[in-house]
């Protein structure tokens, strides 16, 4: 959707994007990953959160 608005406006895509890491609250980002991924937060990538 983000990818979409950004090519019909014409905005920058990467202006657009956060990385989520960047946009969970810290505390839930340490749930997130102890009990869906199994691995330490530094360790996660922004597409593992993303699916």
């Amino acid at each position: 959707m983000v990818r979409q608005r950004s090519t019909k406006s014409g905005e920058r895509l990467d202006g657009s994007l956060h990385p989520v890491k960047a946009c969970v609250d810290p505390e839930l980002l340490e749930i997130l990953r102890f009990y869906e991924l199994r691995k330490v937060v530094d360790a996660v990538l922004n597409e593992e959160q993303v699916a």
